[in-house]
C-alpha cells in the first residue's frame, strides 16, 4: 500500500503490517551480519515528525553490543521528476502549499538540496555519530535545531 499516509490504511493492522515489514524486520534481518562487522550502526532515515519509538526501542536491545542508532531527517530533498522535466502544475501548487505551512515557523526556506547532498550530509553525519548519543534523531546537519 505504497504512497498511503497513517490515516489512509484501511486498518491499524494493515499499517502495522507494511512497517514491521519494512523497518523492523529489514533491522533485524542485518544485525547479525553488523554484529561481525567493524563498523556497529544502524541509521534509521526519518523525518523532522518521524517517530523516535522503533528506534529508541532498538538502540536498547542492541546497545550492549556496542551499536549506534540514530535517526536522520534528511532534510527537504529535491526527488521529484522536476530534475529532468519541468513541474506540473499540480506539483507546483503542493509544493506551495508545503512551503507556505513551513514560512509560518521558518521565515526563510531553502530551496530543495540534491539527493547526493543530502545523502553526503547524512553519512557525514552517520559516520562521526559517538556511541554516547545513540538513539537520538537529528537532522541532515547533526543537529535538532536546523531542519531544512
Amino acid at each position: 500500500m505504497p504512497g498511503l499516509t497513517i490515516d489512509q490504511f484501511p486498518t491499524p493492522e494493515a499499517f502495522e503490517k507494511i512497517y514491521r515489514r519494512i523497518v523492523v524486520h529489514s533491522t533485524n534481518a542485518f544485525l547479525p551480519l553488523l554484529k561481525n562487522g567493524s563498523a556497529k550502526k544502524v541509521l534509521t532515515l526519518s523525518s523532522a515528525v518521524g517517530h523516535m519509538g522503533f528506534t529508541l526501542q532498538s538502540e536498547l536491545t542492541a546497545q550492549a553490543d556496542g551499536f549506534v542508532f540514530l535517526s536522520i531527517c534528511p532534510g527537504m530533498v529535491d526527488t521529484s521528476p522536476t530534475q529532468t522535466a519541468p513541474p506540473s502544475a499540480g506539483m507546483v501548487a503542493e509544493f506551495k502549499l508545503i512551503t507556505e505551512s513551513l514560512s509560518k515557523t521558518m521565515p526563510t526556506i531553502p530551496p530543495p538540496i540534491s539527493v547526493e547532498e543530502s545523502v553526503q550530509m547524512q553519512l557525514e553525519v552517520f559516520n562521526n555519530w559517538p556511541l554516547e548519543r545513540s538513539g537520538e534523531m537529528v537532522s541532515h546537519f547533526g543537529n535538532e535545531t536546523q531542519w531544512l
